[in-house]
């Protein structure tokens, strides 16, 4: 999945020291207006955006966007090249600036962190330089910050290493700059180290087992690049980024092409396509604009985490081969790999690195049998197989009105290097968890997951299950196949 880090100089400090006149405003609200739309509005999901975590520091240290502390006095009317009201346009950016801050610092700060913050994601607390990257003039007279131009420098550091290292090529991770910068990429030269950061478990006997978080291939110390690519992208760019695909069937059908090599479907792919789309088109008069805006966007984003899969399995120097071990109590998949990792089989960490959202089910849901039912499915040869690992493609909590807009891909290991995909489609079933239960939810009160002394958990699944009307009619085809699970 292709990525992109959006640096603070977009929308830090895009002033200086003062405001010079109303052009330098009108540009910036029109950047604001952007990020709003990314970031707010859109959220798109077939491709990955980050914002780095020393530019939100700012922004806390701060205490606003520069736009929100301007004067509105400073400004001489008798100037102004456009004919509105400037005291109205900066309330209403003040507004806007509001809502943005919330998003990127939540007051329960760290779980949307968790998935737009570049150091959250990749799990990298710092770059310690020995010989720092130059930028050209023309940026540094863009920025005109030093605290943004030296987080500059380090932005482009950590995504150059990734490029070289970990994916290989210089189009997988980009950065975004302001829109004035007239320039495609730049050839970072630096020695450095990189501090990662920490994690521990319990292993059997009770001990704790504290470890360096890693990515694979990806070296940590006295790492020296030269020339390395990275490429630069405007917000614009971003946000009027385009849909490649229109039909979910031409996706799978040139991912069955394309990635043959690394990436096969079982036998359930497609019918599990069909219930998704055809229960979520039968809540179309309650909520049409929300499920236009998502079937539009759906097979782009298909598509996308598809590619990830193959571009991981293309790009990693790992031999997937231990499927006797199991993650050690307290052992959190998705963030504890290091280089010598043995649980590879279970592990998401390295998925992740390449931009999809992916995690393996706990091993206590991996106990429980209607949990193995439901994630028991045909395979490629038309045979039983379990598949656990999934990527999170669409995240709404069972509480929200829009809950079935929740989309998972799940699928399993295929030594020494391919990826079976078993299900796309809706969530499989997981029993509910009593602490996401609310009584005064109405989705809540008439959830079929929810404990009910007059339901045993068969009868919680089989409701659930049932409340996924089996697809009738493939609107393509006279002769759907049917879902045997259902």
């Amino acid at each position: 999945m292709t990525s992109y880090s959006i640096d603070g100089s977009v929308y830090i400090f895009p002033f200086y020291e003062y405001v010079e006149n109303r052009t330098k405003v009108v540009k910036y609200l029109s950047t604001i207006k952007k990020l709003k739309k990314l970031l707010l509005d859109d959220q798109p999901k077939h491709f990955r955006y980050y914002v780095f975590k020393d530019d939100i520091k700012l922004i806390k240290k701060n205490g606003k966007f520069d736009l929100a502390t301007i004067h509105i006095n400073k400004f001489d009317e008798n100037e102004l090249e456009i004919p509105f009201d400037m005291r109205d346009v900066l309330n209403q950016y003040k507004k806007t600036l509001g809502q943005l801050r919330n998003r990127l610092i939540p007051e329960n700060e760290d779980r949307i962190q968790d998935y737009i913050v570049f150091e959250k994601w990749f799990d990298i607390n710092d770059v310690n330089f020995k010989l720092v990257p130059s930028l050209p003039d023309n940026i540094r007279m863009n920025i005109q910050n030093k605290v943004l131009e030296k987080n500059l420098r380090k932005h482009i550091t950590m995504i150059a290493i990734l490029n070289k290292y970990v994916y290989e090529n210089s189009d997988q991770h980009g950065i975004i700059l302001g829109d004035t910068i007239d320039i495609k990429d730049i050839r970072v030269t630096a020695n450095f180290d990189i501090d990662m950061a920490t994690g521990s478990y319990e292993n059997k006997e009770g001990k704790v087992i504290n470890y360096v978080r890693k990515i694979k291939n990806l070296p940590t110390k006295n790492i020296q690049i030269k020339d390395q690519v990275v490429k630069f992208h405007t917000l614009g760019m971003l946000v009027e980024k385009g849909n490649q695909y229109q039909d979910w069937k031409k996706v799978l059908s040139d991912a069955k092409t394309a990635f043959t090599k690394h990436v096969i479907f079982g036998t359930e792919v497609e019918t599990s396509i069909f219930q998704y789309i055809n229960f979520v088109n039968s809540q179309r008069e309650y909520f049409p604009n929300q499920i236009d805006r998502w079937l539009k966007k759906l097979p782009d984003i298909l598509h996308s985490n598809l590619k990830t899969l193959n571009d991981f399995l293309v790009a990693i120097k790992v031999s997937l081969i231990k499927t006797e071990n199991q993650i050690p109590k307290g052992y959190r998949e998705h963030f504890h790999c290091n280089e010598n990792c043995e649980f590879i089989n279970f592990c998401s960490s390295n998925i992740r690195i390449f931009g999809a959202n992916c995690v393996d089910e706990t091993q206590n849901s991996k106990r429980n049998l209607f949990v193995k039912k439901d994630r028991t499915r045909k395979n490629a040869e038309n045979e039983i197989a379990e598949y656990n690992l999934h990527l999170r493609v669409n995240n709404t909590d069972c509480k929200h009105e829009l809950w079935f807009l929740n989309m998972r891909i799940y699928f399993r290991w295929i030594p020494p290097k391919k990826i079976e995909i078993g299900w796309i489609g809706r969530h499989l079933y997981l029993p509910c968890k009593p602490k996401d239960y609310e009584p005064g939810n109405a989705l809540c009160k008439n959830c079929p997951r929810k404990e009910d002394p007059d339901f045993t958990e068969e009868d919680r699944y089989n409701r659930y299950i049932a409340q996924w009307e089996k697809p009738k009619t493939d609107p393509n085809s006279a002769n759907p196949e049917k879902d045997e699970h259902d």
